[in-house]
């Protein structure tokens, strides 16, 4: 790929604000909590939007394996929450094939869950999360809160 090339793609994933982390051959891109809208007033801030301590909280994020092997997610932890729970479509753990792309989004039948929060989640603030997975191992991660997208 030529220098040209490279520049252009990195400037375009800046400017759509997308996030890629590798680890080993897993790339883990544009991972984010969401903040929920507990309540609506035109007075309100930003700020309440959030989700609320003891609730639970998902991550949606996008997961491409590289490699020639399978793996998969198999748990998490965080210092936001009581547990991280997976949930794909066999049961407790999201499998990813060889170069496979799986996408956990609020559409898709697979969750990532942020469990009995101990802290409010307030959009804008960012969690340390710990993914498990079975080959790759703990992977560290800087996860965003956000707002519902429409």
């Amino acid at each position: 790929m030529n220098t040209k090339v490279i520049i252009g793609l990195v400037i375009l994933i800046l400017a759509n604000g997308c996030s890629v982390l590798e680890a080993g051959d897993l790339k883990i891109i544009d991972i984010w909590a969401q903040a929920a809208l507990l309540s609506y007033s035109d007075k309100m801030s930003e700020h309440a939007y959030h989700i609320p301590v003891n609730s639970d909280s998902r991550l949606y994020f996008q997961i491409i394996n590289e490699s020639d092997t399978e793996d998969a997610l198999i748990g998490g932890l965080s210092e936001v929450s009581d547990a991280v729970e997976i949930k794909g479509i066999d049961g407790n753990k999201i499998q990813v094939g060889p170069g496979e792309k799986v996408v956990i989004s609020p559409r898709s039948d697979m969750s990532v869950r942020l469990t009995n929060l101990n802290q409010d989640l307030l959009s804008a603030q960012k969690i340390k999360i710990t993914l498990i997975f079975e080959r790759q191992g703990q992977v560290e991660v800087l996860v965003p809160v956000k707002l519902p997208q429409n």
